[in-house]
């Protein structure tokens, strides 16, 4: 089996971005807002890459007529361990998204991009490429694993219940934008001073 130099390349890039991703988590800038912008990247990069193989008369036009057949299979592979890097990063965002009223168009339009980034992963090349789907489903563990602590986390480490009630000088309801159990929800997680630490909105 021959491996090509663009294969080799293009998983050591996918190896090098998804690595700079998560190695947010150790600076205490991986967030929903980090997860945000590659969801933003990937969409636009979705966009570019799908013109450029249609220009070059490369997409592989058998998966939009079905699923089944041999042929059909390794396009079929790369389509599915993409698309769930791209939904399970979506939902990671999304799930530990504040929720308020200035922020719901966000939402919106995070979630139609999102759908459409998993859509454009079935619009496959004529040539499949492992080595970044690889990297990318193995990778789509961690946003897993973050939605777990960030919601189950409570109950699995034992932690008292998060709601916290705070005399004044507040008054009324309150979000809290950074603050959980969860990377996902805490970028003062890696400060173990601050681990507790609220921010405030």
């Amino acid at each position: 089996m021959k491996i090509s130099a663009y294969a080799v390349v293009t998983t050591l890039l996918t190896l090098l971005g998804l690595g700079s991703l998560l190695s947010l988590r150790v600076v205490g800038l991986y967030s929903h807002q980090a997860l945000a912008v590659v969801l933003l990247l990937g969409f636009g990069w979705a966009v570019v890459s799908r013109i450029w193989l249609a220009r070059k008369g490369r997409l592989y036009p058998g998966l939009l007529r079905g699923f089944r057949g041999p042929d059909r299979r390794p396009q079929l592979l790369q389509a599915s361990g993409r698309a769930s890097f791209w939904a399970l990063t979506a939902l990671a965002c999304v799930a530990v998204f504040p929720r308020t009223a200035e922020m719901t168009p966000l939402i919106a339009t995070l979630i139609v991009l999102s759908a459409l980034r998993v859509a454009a992963s079935f619009l496959v090349s004529r040539r499949t490429n492992p080595g970044p789907t690889i990297v990318m489903a193995a990778v789509a563990l961690v946003p897993v694993f973050d939605l777990g602590r960030a919601f189950l986390g409570p109950q699995l480490t034992g932690d008292p219940d998060p709601v916290v009630r705070i005399a004044p000088p507040f008054e009324g309801e309150w979000l809290v934008l950074q603050g959980g159990p969860s990377p996902l929800q805490s970028h003062h997680l890696s400060a173990y001073n601050q681990r507790f630490a609220l921010d405030w909105g």
